[in-house]
């Protein structure tokens, strides 16, 4: 039930977050969206090992460590999703 309960939290804050960006990254001009989106798109090239030490640290902080949200918040600054669903949403407008 745990597992659920993390995977659908995360699908849901990803999909809400990622759909909102995604559409402001397309539709939206606004100075320096290119430097922005670079800079979102290059989290994606960290490895997890290197952010694993500093997230447990950060949530050990929060005080958040025997709990579900310390398994789902690293998760949720992730980038991919918006990356995903830009490039589908410029396909389509271009189409």
């Amino acid at each position: 039930s745990n597992t659920f309960i993390i995977a659908s939290l995360v699908t849901l804050f990803k999909l809400a977050t990622g759909v909102l960006a995604a559409y402001a990254f397309v539709f939206f001009h606004f100075k320096g969206k290119n430097v922005l989106y670079f800079l979102l798109i290059s989290t994606i090239f960290i490895p997890f090992t290197v952010t694993m030490v500093p997230n447990y640290i950060t949530l050990s902080d929060m005080g958040l460590v025997d709990s579900i949200y310390c398994v789902a918040l690293p998760q949720l600054a992730d980038a991919t999703g918006i990356f995903l669903l830009r490039q589908s949403q410029e396909r389509a407008v271009s189409l």
